[in-house]
């Protein structure tokens, strides 16, 4: 029905919502693999750390688009699962 309708154009909404933060957080790990960021106290390179803001949120989005595809796979809300 509509609800469903709804539901499925949020989580559209939501994955690309998701999406965007991903292509930003891969700038932020970007620019600190360019310029070749370390972390003072080990001089280690920090964008590996930083990778997971992007895979994170790409991760988000992938899920909230299966949802959209497939909506019985949302997990019932908690007020549902008893």
């Amino acid at each position: 029905g509509g609800l469903e309708l709804m539901d499925r154009l949020a989580d559209v909404l939501t994955g690309l919502f998701m999406l965007g933060v991903a292509y930003y957080g891969y700038v932020f790990v970007n620019s600190a693999f360019t310029t070749g960021l370390r972390a003072q106290a080990f001089n280690v390179p920090v964008w590996p750390f930083q990778l997971a803001i992007p895979l994170g949120f790409l991760s988000a989005a992938v899920r909230y688009f299966i949802y959209a595809v497939w909506p019985a796979l949302r997990p019932l809300p908690p007020e549902f699962q008893e």
